[in-house]
């Protein structure tokens, strides 16, 4: 009877799915796929991840930096939509106060884009690329930006030599590395970084694996590049290293996993890797895992209570938080926002 029951929602168009017919919710919990319409892997029960208060709006693919104990979204998608030429991005711009549990509201991106490339350095942001309205059509933007957040306003810097968005974003020394993301049909491995002291751009050795919706985190001089997908819309797990200061790349230990759209943020003991999806077979996932720094070897954490990807995400006093993102592959923006302890 399970197996019926698989093939018969699995034989309905995916998007189709998000909506319930009398009974089907239940049918759907049978075979694990969640009532957004998205099969689940890993949910977690919930007991070691607390709710933190509700972003005050809906976004999909929000780009997020830390300064201190605020954390900052910007942009994203706004709508759920089945056509991914037509998806609503927003300019919206918010700092959440982990000490506080409170929102604030700050001045708009000086252009609606989603899945913008978003690094701190000091007390400054950098905002590069992104995506505008039509993803799959690949219209990416070059525009780079600067918050000052002590001016408290966007001005323009120098843009970005390859236009993309969905590039995975980190920081190492002054330097703001922009490594792979899609700007037209096709994913690119292009690795260029943004001197903040001279703002001049600088192309270095492109990653091994040309791929967008990957996560990028910086630890002692090096990058680590993990996941991501390429135009065919299957996630992966490949993990590469870049060491900044000879211009090299080599191969690390793959997720458990395969993840797009996930986070990967240095944290206590390791990097850590959290949600995610692969759109190819309409999977979300819920799991949370550290590469150990001391054997480099991948552990399994708590399971996100509830799974996504797209979300924004930060590690602040070694609390791991997450916030919006949407619950189901493709478009399905949310407002919740959780957090859970990493010692």
């Amino acid at each position: 009877m399970l197996v019926i029951l698989a093939v018969g929602l699995m034989a309905v168009p995916a998007a189709a799915l998000i909506f319930d017919l009398p009974g089907e919710r239940r049918a759907k919990e049978l075979v694990g796929i969640n009532p957004d319409g998205c099969i689940v892997r890993d949910e977690g029960d919930g007991s070691d991840w607390r709710d933190e208060a509700r972003m005050p709006s809906l976004r999909d693919g929000p780009a997020a930096a830390t300064i201190g104990s605020s954390v900052y979204l910007l942009g994203g998608i706004a709508s759920f939509s089945e056509d991914f030429d037509r998806a609503r991005s927003v300019a919206t711009f918010e700092r959440f106060d982990v000490r506080t549990g409170r929102w604030a509201a700050l001045p708009p991106l000086p252009r609606a884009l989603n899945h913008v490339g978003l690094a701190a350095v000091g007390r400054t942001l950098y905002a590069f690329g992104g995506n505008t309205e039509r993803l799959r059509s690949g219209q990416a933007s070059a525009e780079s930006w600067r918050f000052d957040t002590r001016a408290g306003r966007w001005e323009p810097i120098a843009r970005m030599p390859t236009a993309r968005g969905a590039a995975g974003t980190a920081v190492v020394g002054d330097r703001v590395y922009v490594i792979g993301g899609r700007g037209g049909p096709a994913s690119v491995a292009v690795n260029e970084s943004y001197d903040t002291r001279t703002g001049e751009w600088t192309r270095h050795a492109d990653m091994p694996t040309r791929r967008d919706h990957l996560g990028l985190a910086a630890v002692g001089g090096r990058l680590y590049a993990a996941g991501g997908r390429k135009e065919d819309e299957e996630s992966m797990r490949t993990l590469e290293v870049y060491d900044a200061a000879s211009d090299r790349w080599s191969t690390g230990s793959p997720l458990p996993e395969p993840k797009a759209g996930f986070a990967l943020l240095p944290g206590p003991g390791g990097l850590i890797a959290a949600g995610g999806e692969d759109l190819s077979r309409w999977t979300l996932y819920g799991g949370v895992y550290r590469l150990r720094a001391v054997d480099g070897r991948w552990e399994a954490l708590p399971a996100m209570a509830e799974p996504r990807h797209g979300f924004g995400a930060a590690v602040v006093d070694d609390r791991l938080y997450v916030m919006g993102g949407s619950r189901c592959s493709g478009f399905l923006p949310d407002q919740d926002s959780a957090s859970m302890p990493l010692a």
